[in-house]
């Protein structure tokens, strides 16, 4: 796809050197025919009559090239059977200096014929061009390998006008030679590679020949390396620091400054082929720029030369090396003296070339050819061309091919902040004018750029720009499904890889499937089964289900509290999936039935890579299977998975990569784990080297779509409260994955490990709800993660050594202060869902519009605990404590569900305290409460039902523990179940609109709220503690023993990443010692990215900004 736009037509090298030779020889050219012509040759030849030998070439010269022009070539084909290449060879293999040019000469004039190309290739004829320019003394030794080919130039290397003619002679034959590809191998030879030199350093005028030659050598990779070899790069770096670019004063001749562009021309396209092909090349960026200010960055009023193909060229070459940075700020500040007093000059350069570009675009028609403005010389605009002629067709190609590498580079700049910033500053517009482009080459340049830009971290925080590739990547791929017969399998594999990129990203997950990429890919799919070959198809076929895949395990798409109720995929499928919890609809995508139907039958594929990809997703499907307790369920399934995965991460990317070379095969070597801190280091130089590991990278030789789907399938897991100690042993390769992984796995890797901290912990404990007031300031911090309470009014912090757990933990809630746990209250069966997943463009309302559905079923409203720790003042006010109210509702006040009331004649001449409980009727039952001491007391409300599976838990009714001892009498609360709802802790916030907070409990701590009924020993436990080491926060401590948070502060750069590592360091901030230390590694950046353009990211960096407050 790289090809020059034009390279000098094929040269002629026929020139006479007798002005009257057919005269001389007394008969018409047209009159002597092929056996007389060969006849009169093989007498000079005999005779060494090199004077006749050369008048006879002339003389049938014009007469040879109108039937050549004619595409007549019977007088040639004639020639050949009477035996004239045995005279050419006679005359390009004489030692003599005049015999040689003069079958040079003739030989060239044959070079378009196969046969007597082929016969002169075996007659050293390439060999003979290099000694065109020798002496004849010179050419026998060299001839007879005594002398070097080039050397022995006449003497000594006087450039006199003869010797510069024949070397002029020979670099043309050898540009006609180098159209084709048998001649290539013998012209990329040491000796006519340093031939060419010696003419470009010799003869300016020769200059655009010798390097077009260079040019078409490099539009075949296979070269690159010989023209490296023999010092052709150094060469043609060096000419660009010294050719003449600049245009001669008005009135000059242009002659010599135009041989010296298209050289400069042809320069330029063979360093940016190397460049491409990752060979050393140092061309200095600021030449590039200077050259482009030259003639790109021109207002049309300045009548500079168009030099469109010279423009697209360095704009080619200035691609190539921006493309192969780490860096593209530094690359293009590199070695330039304008960053110190103009450092805006190169984006400014680069601005001009881009209005230059849409004005040529103006300027050409809806084909691409050039409109009457545009039709003059490329390098001379005061010089009419025709519209319909050959030059107008490359001057035209060359705009297209400017406009094309152009806009690449835009899009490759755009993926830096910083240029990204200022371009936008220089109202650069209409960047998307490329994408009209119908040449094949010049699409599959920006579909080839497109998936490299895609697959750029740096480029997922450009989302105007990603979706942008979206909708072009689709409206290409619609392109094809138009075709009638077929489609062209570049473009298709080029357009499925970048889509595959692109499915990677959450959002374009969300807008695949709002453009139902499922039926765009089912056509594709039968299509290219019916066109192409089984080995094209199978690959194409395995890219359309990894798209899939991704696009299927997106939560919204996969996760049915999470789904979407209205979309425009609704047109084609109808395959819907209940909410049996609120009656609404909801909708898997792809479409569940027909979509594990189509999976079923690819399961049973010879292909591994698309039986593993459907075998995995099926896995995911069946939830139902893992909705038994792990122990039913059996480990096997998933232990083989999380050992799939470990192997085939992409983490281990360097170690698979060197296995693979070696050609050893060791999984033992795969399952070594690193210590954190070297994985640590390994991120750290990666991200000082400005190398961030790709998906194109990983795949060679790991199973990066096939990762991410493991990984989405165990975040769901993960959630599971009979799930989690599985995840104990998983945790270093995990921090590993965040750590080392490409971005979309270190985001699952995250996300894998946020879900683990929601509700906690490994005990199967059911903790929806723990407000620990472990600090002043962390009054609304739910440890379980599974809220975002809200305080209202100020309650009091803790008086030093007062505090619980010797500590500070305790809250003092005074009038008008309170917590509201959720706006419409909490239950423990229908528990939020608005933290168990986070994509950088949802919202809280969004994610929560469904409670979570747990996996083995709604547990029972009944079963629920609520537990906390009170202090007891010496003199308590009389006053009314509430510690627990219900959700206000319309037409329905809310309930006092849990209050301390002071009951004046409760069995005691001045009264006594009892817990006043409403039940799910709204009747009040009084439990009085044992006189208790000064300070701290465990209270514990357990709601249960006979039904419970496990006997310690089963019973009918309510208990209420106080330090630990059931206090309620006996089957007192038999039957008696409190309203599951949970809303106001703390106080009485009243209803809405209406002033609360009248009722202050007072001074508490370590509030919790279970989805479960605890057990007398469990009670018992929580009312003996006396330190947080049996507490409900395993994870999070093994965690934090393991480095967690600097590992979850490494992949903040991404917005999918770090929508996810900001919602796991906000469950992390639930203790109070690790505020601190996530601070100190990442606090500044966190505050910076509140005001980001990401609704997510905004939230889950308010949460932990919150949380660490």
């Amino acid at each position: 796809a790289d090809r020059p736009a034009r390279a000098p037509g094929r040269a002629q090298p026929w020139r006479p050197m007798g002005a009257k030779a057919s005269a001389a020889l007394g008969v018409a050219p047209s009159e002597l025919g092929a056996v007389e012509l060969s006849a009169e040759l093989e007498r000079a030849c005999a005779s060494g009559d090199v004077g006749r030998y050369r008048e006879l070439w002339d003389s049938q010269w014009v007469f040879r090239k109108a039937k050549q022009d004619a595409q007549d070539y019977e007088y040639d084909k004639d020639l050949m059977k009477r035996g004239v290449m045995d005279h050419l060879r006679f005359g390009f293999r004489h030692h003599g200096a005049d015999w040689r040019e003069a079958g040079l000469r003739a030989g060239g004039t044959f070079v378009y014929n196969d046969e007597a190309r082929q016969q002169m290739l075996k007659d050293d004829f390439v060999g003979a061009l290099s000694l065109s320019t020798m002496t004849d003394d010179a050419a026998a030794l060299a001839d007879h390998g005594k002398l070097a080919a080039g050397g022995g130039r006449a003497g000594d290397n006087q450039h006199d006008a003869v010797q510069v003619e024949r070397a002029h002679l020979a670099a043309t034959i050898l540009l006609s030679m180098a159209d084709y590809p048998e001649c290539q191998p013998y012209l990329r030879s040491y000796g006519i590679l340093n031939f060419l030199g010696i003419v470009l350093n010799q003869d300016p005028n020769a200059a655009a020949i010798a390097t077009s030659v260079f040019a078409k050598l490099a539009g075949h990779a296979e070269n690159l390396e010989y023209l490296l070899d023999g010092a052709v790069v150094d060469l043609l770096e060096s000419y660009i620091k010294v050719v003449q670019y600049r245009q001669p004063p008005r009135g000059s001749s242009l002659d010599s400054w135009k041989v010296g562009v298209e050289a400069l021309t042809n320069c330029t396209f063979t360093l940016g082929t190397m460049v491409k092909y990752g060979y050393p090349c140092q061309v200095h960026t600021s030449s590039v720029i200077y050259i482009l200010s030259e003639f790109g960055a021109r207002t049309p009023e300045e009548l500079v030369p168009d030099a469109l193909r010279l423009c697209a060229e360095l704009a080619r070459l200035l691609y190539w090396l921006c493309r192969t940075s780490p860096d593209i700020c530094d690359k293009l500040g590199e070695d330039a003296p304008y960053t110190q007093h103009d450092p805006e000059f190169p984006l400014r350069t680069i601005a001009g070339l881009w209005a230059k570009c849409l004005r040529v675009q103006g300027l050409l028609d809806a084909s691409g050819k050039l409109c009457p403005e545009l039709c003059t010389e490329d390098l001379d605009v005061n010089v009419r061309i025709d519209a319909y002629s050959s030059e107008a067709s490359c001057k035209a190609m060359s705009a297209r091919r400017l406009i094309c590498y152009t806009s690449c580079l835009l899009w490759l700049c755009l993926t830096a902040p910083t240029l990204r910033w200022k371009f936008r500053d220089l109202r650069l517009t209409r960047l998307d004018v490329a994408f009209g482009e119908t040449d094949p080459e010049l699409k599959l340049v920006m579909l080839s750029t497109v998936r490299h830009v895609l697959d750029m971290p740096a480029a997922q925080q450009c989302h105007d720009l990603v979706k942008k590739f979206g909708q072009w990547l689709l409206e290409c791929l619609d392109k094809e499904l138009a075709k009638w017969s077929g489609v062209n399998v570049d473009d298709t594999r080029l357009i499925l890889d970048a889509l595959l990129i692109l499915a990677m990203q959450r959002a374009m997950q969300v807008f695949l499937a709002d453009q139902d990429i499922y039926y765009k890919l089912g056509l594709l799919r039968k299509k290219v089964q019916d066109v192409a070959q089984a080995n094209i198809a199978e690959s194409i076929e395995l890219a359309c289900w990894f798209i899939l895949s991704e696009v299927a395990m997106h939560p919204r798409n996969r996760l049915t509290w999470m789904s979407s109720t209205s979309s425009k995929r609704d047109n084609y499928f109808g395959s819907w999936a209940i909410d049996a919890l609120g009656g609404s609809t909801c909708q898997h995508y792809p479409p569940r039935d027909k979509f594990a139907q189509e999976l079923e039958g690819v399961a049973g594929s010879k292909n591994d890579k698309l039986r593993t990809v459907a075998s995995l997703l099926l896995v995911v499907f069946q939830e139902t299977k893992f909705e038994a307790a792990v122990e039913d369920v059996g480990k096997s399934t998933l232990t083989v998975v999380m050992q799939w995965w470990q192997v085939n991460t992409t983490t281990l990317y360097e170690e698979q990569r060197e296995l693979a070379q070696s050609g050893e095969v060791n999984d033992d070597v795969l399952r070594q784990r690193k210590p954190l801190i070297d994985i640590l280091r390994v991120a750290e130089q990666r991200k000082a080297g400005k190398a961030p590991l790709t998906s194109m990278e990983a795949i060679r030789y790991t199973a990066p779509h096939e990762c991410i789907m493991i990984l989405s399938f165990l975040s769901r897991l993960a959630l599971e409260p009979s799930f989690k100690d599985m995840f104990r042993k998983l945790l270093h390769p995990l921090l590993g994955c965040v750590c080392l992984g490409i971005w979309p796995e270190a985001r699952e890797a995250a996300s894998v490990l946020a879900n683990l901290m929601w509700l906690p912990d490994v005990g199967e404990e059911h903790l929806v709800c723990w407000l620990k007031f472990d600090g002043p300031g962390c009054i609304g911090v739910d440890a379980a993660n599974v809220l975002m309470p809200v305080r209202t009014g100020e309650p009091r912090p803790i008086a030093l050594g007062k505090g619980m757990y010797r500590s500070m933990w305790g809250i003092e809630f005074v009038e008008g202060s309170y917590v509201r746990l959720h706006p419409d209250g909490l239950r423990t069966n229908r528990i939020p869902s608005l933290l168990t997943s986070a994509s950088p463009f949802d919202t809280f309302a969004e994610d929560s519009r469904k409670p979570y559905e747990w996996l083995r079923g709604e547990p029972d409203p009944k079963w629920f605990s609520v537990t906390c720790w009170f202090y007891w003042p010496a003199k308590p006010t009389k006053a009314d404590k509430v510690l627990v109210q219900t959700t206000p509702r319309p037409k329905f006040p809310p309930q006092q569900l849990i209050t301390l009331e002071y009951v004046p004649n409760a069995g005691a001449a001045k009264g006594g305290w009892a817990w006043a409980l409403v039940d799910n009727k709204q009747n009040k039952w009084m439990v009085s409460m044992p006189p208790l001491a000064q300070g701290w007391h465990h209270m514990a409300l357990v709601s249960s039902t006979a039904e419970h599976k496990e006997s310690e838990r089963a019973y009918e009714g309510t208990r209420l523990y106080v330090d630990g001892q059931i206090w309620s009498k006996k089957d007192a609360l038999k039957h008696v179940w409190l309203d599951n709802d949970f809303c106001v802790i703390g106080n009485a916030a009243g209803i809405h609109g209406a002033k609360g907070g009248a009722k202050p409990f007072g001074l508490i701590a370590d509030f919790r709220i279970y989805a479960r009924p605890l057990t007398p020993e469990e009670v018992q436990g929580m009312a003996e503690a006396s330190d947080t080491e049996a507490h409900p926060d395993a994870l999070v401590r093994q965690l934090s023993e393991m480095g967690a948070a600097s590992v979850l502060a490494q992949r903040l750069d991404v917005p999918d990443c770090a929508a996810e590592c900001l919602r796991a360091l906000g469950n992390m901030a639930s203790r109070s010692d690790l505020r601190a230390e996530i601070y100190s590694i990442c606090g500044q950046q966190v505050l910076g990215m509140v005001s980001s353009p990401y609704p997510m990211i905004q939230r889950m960096a308010a949460r932990l900004l919150h949380n660490l407050a």
